[in-house]
């Protein structure tokens, strides 16, 4: 059987990020949304440009400029060019993370654990996709 590579550590570190995203997001709604019949806050048209601006940021940015999001920081983890095992590009922290609903959010991220526990590197769907891996600072 094959290791995982810091698969735990990953789904700890995936669930910071998505924890602080959710957190921002939610207080960002509660704010500046609308107050609906069944009492929900919601955000519509324009008005939802700043979470996606915040999600660019927070997930793309911050990972190609620190090589890390917050959660991967905390548990000295790093996404990586899976050939040169250089830092990874714009284009690549953008790929991966558009896979991040597949790899986290269907099943309880039970997908993304299958893929990791199964692909050769130890990757998920968006890592496969962006040709990055994830190594151990």
């Amino acid at each position: 059987m094959k290791s995982n590579k810091y698969i735990f550590q990953r789904l700890i570190a995936g669930f910071i990020d998505y924890a602080v995203f959710i957190i921002i997001a939610a207080l960002y709604i509660y704010k500046f949304g609308t107050l609906a019949n069944d009492g929900s806050y919601n955000v519509n048209g324009i008005n939802t440009l700043p979470i996606f601006i915040f999600w660019f940021i927070y997930f793309i940015v911050i990972e190609v400029i620190l090589h890390g999001t917050l959660g991967h920081l905390i548990l000295n983890l790093q996404p990586v060019n899976a050939k040169t095992e250089k830092p990874i590009s714009f284009s690549q922290s953008f790929i991966r993370h558009l896979f991040d609903p597949i790899d986290y959010f269907i099943f309880g991220g039970l997908i993304g654990i299958l893929i990791i526990n199964n692909s050769k590197e130890s990757q998920r769907l968006g890592d496969i996709v962006a040709n990055t891996k994830m190594i151990k600072k």
